[in-house]
């Protein structure tokens, strides 16, 4: 089974496995298609707060302990406390903290990906984004009615 570790950057076996066996980027998923699907791709690493994560030993399967048409839902990482991290699902979207760079819960989870989930098959899957429009704006209509005033 995948687990999210967190990399000790003073650690040098750590800073070598975080810099030069890691695909650059952020976490992403393994499948944006509309399916059953939820999974992190491996070697991929993300800061959650002030410390970089790297999905460990494959792809790992996001735990998923909603109903099966939850609607709109948004995909938490959070830090367990013991050097790893847990993927799982959540209809609680956070708010966009400008000083950590991404959206937050208030128990400190990030949040990276939204979707929608209907009949157990997730659709319009996609990560968050910096932008601050998205803190003001709660659906994709309103955010499309912003852009086509604006456009």
């Amino acid at each position: 089974m995948a687990d999210i570790i967190k990399l000790d950057m003073t650690n040098v076996a750590d800073t070598q496995l975080g810099v030069f066996q890691t695909t650059p980027g952020q976490f992403e998923l393994t499948d944006y298609t509309n399916n059953g699907t939820l999974e992190l791709a491996a070697a991929r690493v993300e800061y959650i707060g002030e410390f970089p994560y790297r999905v460990e030993s494959g792809d790992l399967a996001i735990t998923d302990g909603l109903g099966a048409s939850a609607g709109l839902i948004y995909v938490h990482v959070k830090d367990d406390g013991d050097g790893t991290a847990s993927a799982y699902t959540d209809t609680n979207k956070g708010t966009f903290d400008p000083n950590k760079g991404g959206w937050y819960h208030v128990d400190g989870a990030k949040v990276v990906f939204k979707m929608t989930k209907t009949s157990s098959v997730y659709y319009n899957k996609g990560r968050m984004t910096n932008k601050i429009v998205d803190a003001r704006l709660d659906d994709d209509t309103e955010q499309a009615l912003l852009f086509s005033l604006i456009f």
